[in-house]
């Protein structure tokens, strides 16, 4: 699967989690924005930032690890790590942007031109782009994807059907076509996996359209994280798997 293309450091772009934070073990999900949860031997309600499936991470008796909410609100925790024999991998969702946006801001991308500038979320095609970076060639539209679900080394996405990624990558695909700068970063949540790729059993379109992508253009890139009880860090680079 090809060897790592670069070794975290303490540099490395880091999302931490709250200074309060507490360890718990998973009850179950009575939706998919909502975990019951043990904590210090109480039952809890805490908020999934994932709307993915996570059935091979949020299994009766995980650990956890869940932040306080800071609001007043109906969960009073928020799920942003489980453990998974002895990995920690991150379910938020919202930490692959954050680290995304503090790499780009200290160019620590190897796959990506030279750009002067970056913004986040910018209006394109009825929806956003996740970041969109000012280059020599024109806008460089970059969008920006979760991984979790691991199977023998290889991470998986996306771990249940996504009409806005397949959305995503048609945008870019267009655009690559038409000449201009564009790519997708797959952020995995964890650093047991050797590559990325598509997951034609869950989603056949979205790895059609990952193959296409690949062969009009776009620039694909992953990365693994480090993840630990008191946060998560952007790790190894990785390759990105297509048929």
């Amino acid at each position: 699967m090809g060897a790592p293309l670069n070794i975290p450091d303490e540099s490395s772009p880091r999302v931490s989690f709250a200074a309060d934070r507490r360890r718990a073990v998973f009850c179950d999900r009575p939706n998919r924005f909502v975990a019951r949860v043990r904590v210090a031997g109480r039952l809890a309600r805490a908020h999934v930032a994932d709307p993915g499936r996570l059935r091979e991470l949020l299994v009766p008796g995980a650990e956890l690890i869940v932040d306080p909410a800071t609001r007043p609100r109906r969960t009073e925790f928020t799920v942003r790590a489980v453990r998974t024999g002895d990995t920690w991998v991150g379910i938020d969702s919202r930490v692959p942007n954050r680290l995304t946006g503090l790499a780009l801001a200290r160019r620590y991308f190897d796959f990506l031109p030279d750009y002067q500038s970056f913004r986040p979320e910018v209006a394109y095609g009825g929806g956003r782009v996740d970041f969109a970076l000012t280059t020599a060639a024109g806008p460089l539209f970059l969008e920006v994807k979760g991984c979790t679900l691991v199977i023998d080394g290889r991470g998986h996405f996306p771990d249940a059907p996504t009409e806005r990624g397949r959305r995503h990558l048609r945008h870019l695909i267009e655009r690559a076509a038409a000449g201009l700068p564009s790519a997708l970063l797959f952020v995995a949540g964890r650093d047991d996996l050797a590559a990325v790729g598509a997951n034609h059993k869950t989603d056949p379109e979205f790895a059609a359209l990952l193959d296409e992508a690949a062969a009009t253009g776009v620039l694909l890139a992953a990365h693994s994280c480090l993840v630990d009880e008191s946060g998560i860090r952007l790790a190894r680079r990785l390759p990105v798997l297509t048929d």
